[in-house]
């Protein structure tokens, strides 16, 4: 998800954090898989394997670990970290047999980005899986998650005293922008890096690895595509695409929009992934394996999200979904993801979300971290939404301009 200011931490605290990091010569480099600190901390590493046609936890550790690895060094749009990244996804959708939809014949779509290395140019992935129905297939249900994140801190910050500073300041990451710490807030803090302290020793941490911004929504975006790539296909095309450098202003679904390899017109609905990892009883309101934040279902198509709701409420695995951030739009909300640029073009969009957690654009932001149970039900719930949408015999209708709801003042 899009952040547009330097997340900032009180000097005093950030000096103890850079103070612990530099303190700690010769244990950069992290054992393969060190004794845990944290409740929510998982392996960390996870071998790829091979996955299955439906959509489950294992699999997602497959897809994240690998496009959040240290390796990818933050997937900064126009570096070779994310020309990584966007590589294995298009490997993925020719895996799955998926028609290519990008520049020429192939998976790609490059996206000009201000300071990309020419060698490495950003790129939208975009895949299709042609519909069943020749009377349908000319329309797309579209389904996206961005492939980029922040790149590298310029200075090293030791990741357990981070961890243990936002788990007491700042329950949102770099959304909050707390002050100094209380005497009461900092002995939390002093306890919290005592006790990782006496569990392993400090590591210096650079790389912004972008494991729930937005590793998590990309790992279920190809999860969604191999569920559909495995059976029968729906009545309507579905489109898959990848997009490049949200972080850097939604600019990759922009240039998609102003540069479409398919009839903008074609599209009936599109549906946004955008940090699926977390949203745990103790991380956001109405939490729990369950929770799901939705935004923008009803702002164009009334109908969109009463299929939603209807859905959800006849299915085995039922979702708690949480509209407080549709209806508020606290720290514009909506605006922040890619789902707006096609917003602005009347295209029926919603945005899916487990929310903000402690880690949201901070160097923590780790694959260890992510609740992998919960991406894969919030997966599921997507797909079933998707095929629903793509087997209508009608399309969703758009609401009169007088009956939209365009509150949300997403001016750029």
């Amino acid at each position: 998800m899009t952040f547009r200011r330097t997340p900032t931490i009180a000097r005093t605290t950030l000096h103890v954090l850079l103070g612990a990091a530099l303190a700690a010569p010769g244990v950069s480099a992290q054992r393969a898989d060190p004794p845990r600190v944290w409740p929510d901390e998982g392996p960390f590493s996870w071998p790829p394997r091979p996955t299955q046609p439906s959509i489950i936890a294992d699999d997602l550790r497959t897809h994240v670990y690998q496009l959040a690895a240290d390796s990818m060094a933050g997937r900064a749009a126009g570096t070779r970290g994310n020309f990584m990244a966007t590589t294995y996804v298009a490997s993925v959708f020719q895996r799955l047999g998926l028609r290519p939809a990008g520049d020429n014949g192939t998976f790609f779509q490059s996206v000009p980005v201000d300071g990309a290395d020419p060698s490495t140019p950003a790129r939208n992935v975009i895949a299709i899986l042609p519909g069943s129905d020749p009377a349908l297939r000319g329309q797309y249900v579209l389904v996206g998650a961005h492939n980029d994140h922040e790149g590298l801190l310029e200075q090293a910050i030791d990741h357990d005293a981070l961890r243990a500073y936002n788990r007491v300041m700042r329950p949102q990451g770099a959304n909050d922008r707390p002050g100094p710490p209380t005497p009461e807030q900092q002995a939390r803090i002093d306890s919290l890096i005592a006790y990782a302290r006496s569990i392993r020793p400090p590591r210096p941490d650079t790389v912004m690895n972008g494991a729930d911004d937005d590793a998590s929504g990309t790992g279920v975006l190809l999860e969604i595509a191999e569920r559909f790539a495995s059976g029968p296909a729906p009545r309507r095309s579905v489109i898959f695409i990848s997009h490049a450098a949200e972080e850097a202003g939604l600019v990759g679904s922009r240039h998609f929009v102003a540069n479409p390899t398919v009839p903008l017109d074609s599209i009936v609905a599109a549906h946004n992934m955008d940090m699926l990892g977390n949203g745990g009883v103790a991380d956001v309101r109405f939490g729990g394996p369950a929770q799901v934040q939705m935004l923008g279902a009803r702002r164009l198509s009334a109908e969109f999200g009463d299929v939603i709701d209807s859905l959800n409420a006849v299915r085995d695995e039922t979702m708690a979904i949480d509209y407080y951030w549709d209806r508020t739009n606290a720290l514009n909300r909506f605006c922040r993801s890619d789902q707006v640029s096609y917003f602005r073009r009347t295209i029926p969009v919603t945005y899916f979300s487990t929310g903000y957690s402690i880690d949201y654009h901070m160097p923590t932001d780790e694959p260890q971290y992510i609740d992998y149970e919960h991406s894969a039900r919030v997966g599921r719930f997507v797909h079933e939404i998707m095929s629903t949408v793509a087997n209508r015999p009608t399309r969703l209708a758009i609401l009169p301009p007088e009956q939209r709801d365009m509150s949300a003042s997403c001016s750029r």
